[in-house]
């Protein structure tokens, strides 16, 4: 047991540096090239660590400005989600390579261990963040990061269980996920055509918000990461049923409540 969760401290450590390294390089050029209004540097290390929780969608508690202004970030890009699959798949394979795993129970022992402490590290780490402004609650960092691990494990390690179709029930929910593909696929067609309809607008809402060199290129891989959530969020527009993109906000075939100018430009 001693050398499993020695290994999967290592690659736990090592799976977070991976991620949190780039986030910093990001933030810190970004900081540098746009200014500050305070010129402390633990800003943008604060913020690679926000970037680290909001890829594992992790809900962050805003207060800005003033007491009044105040709510909770869960807008989240699907996309990003992506950052930590791949990390804890290299992980994965990094501890099969060191320990072994000729069976499956070894294989969910270790994708076990190195959860715990992949979500542990994390939640250690999200303490640094933790300001007057933005800061998330500590009680779901640990459950939220753990949950994301485990199953990004079990999906790239193929440890899912494998039972064909024996029964009516297999087949019908396979078929209920192809609908659903399709769906979403009929909506990203439906997306694309409105974005190139609106572009104009997209233009205008990218430079009102005005992100500089390195925060345009940061600012478009943003955008690429909420694609998923926009081609759900049109299919929930054709529905009828509409998107909440925040409080107070309603949009659907019907209703057009959106007083603010949104920061993500795709949603022009």
């Amino acid at each position: 047991m001693l050398p499993l969760l020695k290994v999967a401290f290592g690659q736990g450590l090592r799976g977070i540096i991976l991620i949190l390294l780039p986030l910093a390089f990001i933030s810190l050029i970004t900081w540098a090239t746009a200014g500050s209004s305070t010129g402390n540097t633990a800003d943008p290390m604060r913020a690679a660590i926000w970037f680290f929780l909001i890829a594992h969608h992790i809900p962050l508690d805003l207060s800005l400005s003033n007491e009044t202004i105040s709510g909770r970030l869960t807008f989240f890009p699907i996309g990003a989600l992506i950052i930590p699959f791949l990390v804890i798949k290299s992980a994965l394979m990094r501890m099969s390579e060191r320990l072994g795993a000729s069976r499956a129970s070894e294989k969910r022992a270790q994708l076990l261990a190195l959860s715990f402490t992949y979500s542990l590290l994390g939640t250690l780490l999200s303490l640094a963040s933790l300001g007057s402004t933005v800061k998330a609650p500590f009680y779901i960092v640990f459950p939220i990061l753990f949950l994301v691990s485990l199953v990004s494990g079990y999906i790239a390690s193929n440890l899912l269980p494998d039972q064909g179709m024996q029964f009516p029930w297999q087949r019908a929910l396979k078929l209920a996920a192809l609908l659903v593909l399709a769906l979403v696929g009929f909506a990203g067609l439906v997306f694309s055509f409105s974005l190139i309809w609106h572009f104009d607008t997209v233009l205008d809402l990218t430079r009102v918000i005005e992100p500089g060199v390195f925060g345009g290129l940061a600012f478009l891989f943003i955008q690429i990461l909420y694609l998923p959530n926009f081609f759900i969020s049109t299919l929930s527009y054709i529905a009828g049923s509409g998107v909440v993109i925040g409080n107070e906000t309603w949009l659907n075939p019907f209703v057009h409540r959106l007083d603010e100018i949104p920061a993500i430009s795709l949603l022009g």
